[in-house]
């Protein structure tokens, strides 16, 4: 008598991986909860930065440890002069995220603790890279059009600074600063999503910290992950106008030709 064939399980999806008390992320019922505060509380009254401690301590911080963390953020957010010249040699077409992978990888060149992976040294190489990003990303957006970059200003938060890098105008765009903050508090933390799950991946090796980061960024890039943020965007630059919303919407996805960017895009 011919054995069954064995049952394989395609894909991770509704595979338990580990458990978190991080992040409840429940899609169907349109949850999101980071250490037991609802999203929608943490976006009108959380900076970025209360977020970053939340995540690391489990507790929001207190004015004095909010301070210390801001000052710290933004004093880590300087680049080394090899990133920024590496980014001008950079073509100019060159996509966001292809620049942020690449120079992610750099900065492990520069930082003594590369290679250290103990727990303070992970937390040191944690500050360093939040703040980094940020003015690496604000850099790019800069360069890629010809504009010279703009160093991090110690007194400003990580929001501020990107706004602030960007325009290179202190006198700050409010709405502009709520709006990357909020965006911040939002993506902090998903949960064992596709780019957690890579770095984890990557870190179970035994691989080095940067190693982890930028394996992650190379998930967070793919459209069925981070890069939807992108497709979403072509998206409304493609329909313009609110009257041409129903249109588009009858040509493309009631048709089934595409799915809707951002919302169920997998």
């Amino acid at each position: 008598m011919a054995e069954a064939a064995p049952s394989v399980q395609k894909g991770l999806q509704g595979v338990v991986v580990g458990n978190s008390v991080l992040s409840l992320v429940d899609g169907e019922n349109g949850k999101l909860m980071y250490a037991g505060y609802k999203i929608e509380d943490l976006a009108e009254n959380a900076l970025y930065e209360e977020i970053v401690y939340l995540l690391f301590n489990n507790r929001l911080p207190n004015a004095a440890e909010l301070e210390a963390l801001r000052a710290n953020l933004a004093a880590q957010a300087v680049l080394p002069a090899e990133i920024i010249e590496a980014m001008h040699r950079t073509p100019k077409d060159t996509p966001g995220m292809t620049v942020m992978r690449t120079m992610t990888s750099m900065l492990a060149h520069f930082d003594a603790d590369a290679e250290d992976m103990s727990s303070d040294a992970v937390m040191r190489k944690s500050m360093r890279v939040i703040g980094q990003m940020v003015t690496m990303c604000a850099a790019w957006i800069r360069i890629s059009q010809g504009l010279a970059p703009v160093a991090p200003a110690p007194e400003f938060n990580l929001a501020e600074n990107f706004v602030y890098m960007i325009t290179d105008n202190k006198t700050l765009d409010r709405a502009a600063v709520d709006a990357v903050n909020v965006y911040q508090v939002l993506l902090a933390e998903h949960g064992m999503n596709a780019s957690t799950f890579a770095s984890r991946v990557i870190t179970a090796t035994g691989a080095d910290y940067y190693s982890a980061i930028v394996g992650a960024i190379g998930a967070l890039k793919g459209p069925s992950h981070g890069g939807a943020n992108a497709e979403a965007m072509k998206m409304f630059l493609e329909i313009g106008d609110a009257s041409n919303v129903v249109p588009w919407f009858d040509k493309h996805i009631k048709t089934g030709e595409r799915r809707i960017m951002g919302i169920g895009h997998r």
